[in-house]
């Protein structure tokens, strides 16, 4: 408290521009704005535009929808997983997250990782979306998790001692297929381990698609971000967010913490 009201001798006029942490409750975005007289507190132009894309994917979006969905953590993105299956028409699953759904359905995952705690919650979200959940119908896997360890492309089930590191090349083409046919596509999280050149051909295959698709294309996370500009395509992509977790639980509860201490939208 005593560092917020520090901040706030600072200014007369708070502006939050910073959607990226916008869903944590720190100091300079949470206990500042509180300080401040009404109107006063506003958000910035950068957050504005997350808004309005946010909320033109909630509201209204072009159909049909398509969602992707990947990276590792599967515990942050089971509530926005929930909220895209009641809008989305189609929600593709990849990255590492993947394996736990897929052990959730009963198919081999091999030495991937699986989160045993969300396959109760997995199962849940399986049942409730039944055939617009995609899973990955193959895989490129390794013994190791390393550029250099030999890999090779195996159908749904995966051999005991290895691990899935990118969709294979049959799951690359039902999604850029379901990206072609979309009239609004959301992506977050990587489809393997990009930073590996061996395992980015399923991340780079879905960037690609959507660069060159006709659909509103929304991004959000990090390392999503970061794998649209290697390929220099971000001029490509209609709104590339600055958040991750925010992004995610903004979809999820279309409200940050941050932004309930804000007097305008």
């Amino acid at each position: 408290e005593q560092f917020a009201r520090r901040l706030r001798e600072l200014g007369e006029v708070y502006v939050n521009d910073a959607f990226a942490t916008c869903h944590r409750k720190h100091a300079s975005m949470y206990a500042v704005p509180k300080l401040f007289p009404e109107g006063h507190r506003v958000i910035g132009l950068l957050v504005e535009k997350e808004l309005a894309a946010l909320d033109s994917l909630l509201e209204a979006p072009e159909q049909p929808m398509v969602a992707i969905l990947g990276g590792v953590k599967v515990a942050d993105k089971i509530g926005a997983i929930d909220t895209l299956l009641d809008r989305a028409q189609k929600l593709l699953i990849g990255g590492a997250m993947a394996f736990t759904f897929m052990t959730a359905r009963g198919v081999q995952v091999g030495a991937s990782k699986v989160v045993e705690d969300r396959l109760d919650l997995t199962r849940r979200l399986l049942d409730r979306g039944g055939d617009k959940l995609i899973l990955p119908q193959d895989h490129v896997v390794a013994r190791k998790p390393e550029a250099t360890a030999e890999s090779k492309v195996v159908d749904e089930n995966i051999p005991s001692g290895w691990c899935g590191l990118d969709i294979g090349p049959k799951t690359i083409e039902r999604y850029t297929a379901a990206i072609r046919g979309a009239g609004t596509v959301v992506w977050n999280g990587p489809l393997g381990k990009f930073e590996d050149e061996p395992f980015r051909n399923g991340t780079e295959a879905v960037i690609r698609a959507l660069a060159e698709s006709d659909a509103v294309t929304v991004v959000g996370g990090g390392e999503s971000g970061e794998a649209i500009e290697q390929l220099d395509l971000m001029d490509q992509i209609d709104h590339v967010s600055t958040g991750g977790g925010a992004f995610l639980e903004y979809l999820e509860k279309r409200s940050l913490p941050a932004l309930l201490v804000i007097d305008e939208r």
